[in-house]
Order: structure tokens, then C-alpha cells, then sequence
């Protein structure tokens, strides 16, 4: 499609900038005394709340959960004591929902899955009451829905997989049946995309991953068909993203970390090729974090976690060296927060809980040229000319979110980015840099 030079042009400015966060690691925040398995932010009251099979934090005693300021790293007084593992947190309407192993928390006892008052810490009268391990918890509308190794949610059969009713805990009419324990959930588009050991949905073959409808509790087309068990899942826009021990998945030979398109099950052309089985997966900014027992990933050695690019799979510079796997990530602004096994990252202590902070959200203008870059007044950013060298461009906010990601083209749409400045990269194969400008889009 040509576009007429009368076109309003908007000023762009050059930035310096790189596509990838520059993190650096943060040496005041508290250690604890054994693994975080969950991270979660309640980012409306600035808390970061950890669980795990820990007991101390910092100088304070935390049974398996403890709240910190996300900001400072500040142990809060809140303390609900798991009396075993606590698996997954998620922060809802005000409340903390936790899962994992425990048969007593915020002291009551409470089976493997409970509510905590955000402010005391103490247990609700909400009690689902699982016979088994719960993993995941997540919320869509009126229901929760939770996944794990149990049999029995409220006293009734709920084999892996259950809805639950958010305002009593009891259980509701989903009921998929996996044939194996599930390891990891994620909520998209009305679909639970769910992994694990499972062989079966329902009456439905589905090795180790799928697709279920949230109201009929059904398994539908979507098989990628994996050739070894799934244990971790994240997504993207359009994209579910799966780690674990295969080495197929998608219809492709994928070796333990894929991506996977949402929509048809195949996998993408993005491989960053694990020699050991991935244990945990984050988005962010462009980046797929991953956590695992492997050495090497994305073309490079990143023993126990890495940073993954999520258009070109090979890793980034970011090499945090820890000496065991990362199990949990999350983050707030410029702050990335990671727990896990390890005891150092970085070459140095960092038990179990460490910290990043991106140096470069900060965006500064450097120079005002912007003769090759140009956007049209219905909203089509024009590179005139594009450099043959070109790869791929990378569209961010001025936090250093990434907003827009692709393969270079002369013409990219970017009509549906809110108002806002936003930094333009174009960038070689190699990840390099060849062009950074500053965009104002009205």
C-alpha cells in the first residue's frame, strides 16, 4: 500500500536505549532461609507477597508466606504461617488466596487452599477444603478455578481441575476429569490452558497439554500433543508459551521450551532449545524469563535462569550465574523480583530471593534527526529507507514495556497504540541496535 507524502509527520527524536532491560542486581533486600516457589504483587498497596518452604525472612519469622514492601524490601508484620508449602498466591478483590500443601494457615485449618484477610493474615470461614496438592489458582468472573493433584473439592469428586464458587468456595459445575495431576494453569480468551502428566481430558486424548472451555469444562481442538510432561505455561498476546521435559510439542521437535500459537496448537518458529527441563516461565517486556535445571538456553550458557528474546529465542546478555533454579518471577516498574532454589546469582549471596533493577527505563533524547522514520496520519509508522540489515522492530513504552514486536517491514500498524511517546527499535539478527527514536503518537 503507498501512502501520500502530504501525510502529517510526527518528530521523532534518536534515543539511547537498548531493546533488552540492563539488570542489576539489588543487595539490600532481605534472604530467606529456604526456596520461594511463588511470587505475587499487589501492586494497588505496593506489597510483594513470596511463598514457599521457607521459615525465616530477613530477621523474621515467616511460616512459608510473608509479605514485603515492593518497593524497599521491608519485611510487613503480616504473617499467616503455613504449616507446609505454600504453591501459588493470588491477589483478588482485596484478598489473598493462597494454595499449596498446608492443612493450617492463617491460624485455621484450612486443606491445601484458603483465603487470608490482606490486612491480619488470618484465615476467612472461606474453605474449599482439597484432599490434595493445589497449584494454581485463577479467577475469571464468578469463579475460581484451581488446579493441582487432588481428588475431592468440598467433598466432592473434582479429578485435577475444578471451578469453585468465589463467594463460598463450594465447588461449581466444571468438572473437565484430568487423567494426571496438573501443573500449571493459565486463563485466556474463555480457555484454561492447562499442562501436566494427564494423558486424558475428560474422554478426550490430550497428551500433556490443553485447551478447556471455562463453561462446559470440555477439552477443545487445541492439541499441541506434547512428548513429555509440561510443567510450567505463560502467555503473550497470542501466544502460550510451555517448559518442561519433551522434547516434541506443537506438531515440531522442540527440546523442553516452546511457543505455541493459541489459536491452531503449533508451534512457532521461536526455539530456544533447553538441555535440561524448564521448571518456571515469565513474560515481560519482550523477555521470556525461564527457570530450570538446565545449563544452556537460547544459544548460550545460563545455568538455572535466563532471559530469552520472545522474537528471535536466544537469550540475552542478562546472566544472572545462579547455582540452582529459578522457580518464581514477577514485576513492578523497574523492579524484577526472582526466588527459587538457588543461594547465589551474581556471584553473590542471594539466598533464595533476588532482586533486579532495569537501568535502562530511563529514555533519554540524544539527537533530533528523524529523517528515515516517519508515521502517517491513519496511524502506519513508514521507515523509508529500511535498512537491508534490518531483522526485526520493537515498538516500547517510555517504561520500557514492550508494547508492539515483530519482523522488520517497511510499514508497521501501529493505529491501535494508545496515545502516548514510545521508543521505535529496528534491530539486526545478531539483537544489535540500528536505529532508536522517540515517537509521539496523538
Amino acid at each position: 500500500m503507498r501512502y501520500a507524502l502530504s501525510c502529517a509527520v510526527l518528530s521523532l527524536t534518536v534515543l539511547a536505549a537498548s531493546v533488552h532491560a540492563q539488570w542489576t542486581l539489588q543487595t539490600n533486600w532481605p534472604q530467606c532461609d529456604g526456596a520461594v516457589f511463588v511470587i505475587a504483587v499487589d501492586s494497588a498497596n505496593n506489597v510483594l507477597y513470596i511463598g514457599g518452604e521457607f521459615t525465616t525472612v530477613g530477621a523474621e519469622a515467616r511460616g512459608r508466606i510473608a509479605a514485603l514492601d515492593a518497593t524497599t524490601g521491608a519485611v510487613l508484620d503480616w504473617a499467616p504461617d503455613a504449616d507446609a508449602d505454600v504453591l501459588d498466591i493470588a491477589v483478588i478483590d482485596g484478598s489473598v488466596y493462597v494454595a499449596g500443601l498446608f492443612t493450617n494457615i492463617g491460624g485455621q485449618p484450612r486443606n491445601r487452599i484458603a483465603q487470608l484477610d490482606a490486612s491480619s493474615g488470618d484465615a476467612t470461614s472461606w474453605d474449599p477444603n482439597a484432599d490434595g496438592t493445589v497449584r494454581r489458582i485463577a479467577r475469571v468472573g464468578p469463579s475460581l478455578y484451581i488446579a493441582g493433584d487432588f481428588n475431592t473439592i468440598g467433598g466432592v469428586v473434582r479429578h485435577r481441575l475444578a471451578g469453585l464458587d468465589f463467594g463460598d468456595g463450594s465447588p461449581t459445575p466444571w468438572d473437565p476429569n484430568a487423567s494426571g495431576n496438573v501443573f500449571d494453569m493459565v486463563l485466556h480468551n474463555g480457555l484454561a490452558y492447562v499442562c501436566g502428566f494427564f494423558t486424558d481430558i475428560g474422554t478426550t486424548p490430550r497428551n500433556r497439554l490443553a485447551a478447556i472451555d471455562l463453561n462446559s469444562g470440555s477439552a477443545n481442538a487445541w492439541n499441541p500433543n506434547a512428548g513429555g510432561a509440561v510443567t510450567c505455561l505463560a502467555h503473550d498476546a497470542n501466544t502460550i508459551y510451555a517448559g518442561g521435559f519433551f522434547t516434541t510439542a506443537g506438531g515440531s521437535a522442540r527440546n523442553r521450551i516452546v511457543a505455541i500459537d493459541a489459536a491452531t496448537g503449533g508451534a512457532t518458529a521461536w526455539n530456544p532449545n533447553a538441555d535440561n527441563a524448564v521448571q518456571t516461565l515469565f513474560v515481560h517486556q519482550g523477555e521470556v524469563f525461564a527457570g530450570g535445571i538446565f545449563n544452556s538456553i537460547g544459544g548460550q550458557e545460563r545455568p538455572g535462569m535466563a532471559a530469552v528474546d520472545a522474537t528471535t529465542g536466544t537469550a540475552t546478555a542478562w546472566a544472572p550465574a545462579a547455582n540452582a533454579a529459578l522457580y518464581a518471577a514477577a514485576a513492578k516498574g523497574s523492579l524484577l523480583y526472582t526466588g527459587g532454589g538457588f543461594t547465589t546469582t551474581n556471584a553473590q549471596a542471594r539466598a533464595y530471593l533476588a532482586v533486579w533493577e532495569d537501568g535502562s527505563t530511563a529514555i533519554e533524547a540524544v539527537d533530533p534527526d528523524a529523517s528515515t522514520c516517519m508515521i502517517t496520519s491513519d496511524g502506519v509508522l513508514l521507515f523509508n529507507p529500511l535498512t537491508p540489515e534490518a531483522h526485526s522492530i520493537h515498538i516500547l513504552d517510555m517504561m520500557g514495556r514492550m508494547v508492539l514486536s515483530t519482523r522488520a517491514l517497511p510499514t508497521i500498524d501501529i493505529s491501535g497504540c494508545a496515545t502516548g511517546q514510545y521508543c521505535v527499535l529496528l534491530l539486526d539478527a545478531d539483537g544489535a541496535p540500528l536505529f532508536r527514536h522517540r515517537l509521539l503518537k496523538p
